[in-house]
C-alpha cells in the first residue's frame, strides 16, 4: 500500500523547471532517504509535498490531498524552513497537539514529561517558539511530531543541524517508524544509512533506486559513504555478495 503517491507533478520558477512531470510512490513503513546535491531542488520538493507550493500535477497522502492530511494530522512535517509553528510558548504548543488529538486532560502533563525526558528538552518549556535557537527548534519540532503520531512525516535538513542530539533523535525516528512512513529529504550522503530505501534528485526529476551503488554517488557528485566503499571492494574480492549499508553488520556478518 503507498502512503504516498506523486503523480505527473511539475513546477517551474521564472520559466524554468525545477521538476517536469515526475512521478514517484513511497510504500507505506518505509523510511526513505531523498538525496540531491545543492541547488537540485531539495527545498522545493518539500514545500511541493507540505503543501506550501502550488504546482501541476497531484500529491496523495492515503489517497487524500495534503491540506486534508495536515488538517487531520495525518502528514507531519519538520524543518527550519517552514513557518507552521505559531508563535507562542513550547508547553502551549504540546497540550494543543495532546487536545487535538484526543488525549485525557489528566494524561496531558505526563504525555509531554516522557517526551521531554527522551528529547532532553524539558529546558525548552516555558520558552516562547521565537526565542529558540535553529537547534532547539527542530527538537521541539520533533517532540511534537512525537505527540502527533502522524502516518506520515516528512523531514527537510534535520540532521545537518544537530550535534550531541544526533543519536537520540534517529532513535526516536526509528522508533516512529514502527508505525509512520518517513520520508527525509537531504544532501548529505550518510544519511541514506539511517532508512530502508533511496531517491536521488537529478536532472530536474527523481531516480528510485533498488541497490545502492558507489556510482550513484559518483553521478550526482556526493561524497560516498564509507560503508558503500567498504563493500564495494569486499565483492570485487567476492568476500561477500551483497551491498552492507550498516558497517555492524558487515562486521558482525564477516566475523561469522
Amino acid at each position: 500500500m503507498n502512503a504516498v503517491e506523486v503523480r505527473s507533478v511539475s513546477f517551474n520558477y521564472e520559466g524554468a523547471f525545477v521538476f517536469e512531470k515526475i512521478n514517484f510512490a513511497v510504500e507505506k513503513g518505509d523510511f526513505l532517504t531523498i538525496l540531491g546535491k545543492r541547488s537540485s531542488g531539495k527545498s522545493t520538493l518539500f514545500k511541493i509535498l507540505s503543501g506550501e507550493k502550488n504546482y501541476s500535477g497531484n500529491v496523495l497522502v492515503f489517497k487524500k490531498s495534503i491540506k486534508y492530511s495536515i488538517d487531520k494530522g495525518i502528514l507531519g512535517l519538520v524543518s527550519l524552513s517552514s513557518d507552521y509553528f505559531s508563535n507562542s510558548s513550547v508547553v502551549d504548543k504540546f497540550i494543543s497537539v495532546l487536545k487535538f488529538k484526543g488525549r485525557a486532560e489528566g494524561k496531558i502533563n505526563s504525555h509531554i514529561e516522557r517526551v521531554c525526558k527522551k528529547l532532553n528538552i524539558a529546558s525548552l518549556l516555558n520558552k516562547n517558539i521565537g526565542d529558540l535557537t535553529a537547534k532547539e527548534k527542530l527538537m521541539v519540532m520533533v517532540a511534537y511530531q512525537m505527540l502527533l503520531k502522524p502516518k506520515v512525516l516528512i523531514i527537510d535538513n534535520l540532521f545537518s543541524v544537530l550535534d550531541d542530539e544526533f543519536i537520540i533523535v534517529l532513535k526516536e525516528l526509528k522508533r516512529l517508524n514502527k508505525t509512520c512512513t518517513i520520508i527525509n529529504i537531504t544532501n548529505y550522503p550518510s544519511e541514506c544509512l539511517y532508512g530502508n530505501k533511496v531517491m536521488f534528485l537529478e536532472d530536474n526529476n527523481i531516480k528510485n533506486v533498488n541497490s545502492l551503488d558507489v556510482n550513484d554517488f559518483i553521478n550526482n557528485d556526493l561524497e560516498i559513504p564509507f560503508p558503500l566503499i567498504l563493500s564495494d571492494r569486499l565483492k570485487f574480492y567476492n568476500l561477500i555478495d551483497t551491498v552492507y549499508y550498516d558497517i555492524e553488520k558487515l562486521v558482525d556478518d564477516l566475523w561469522q
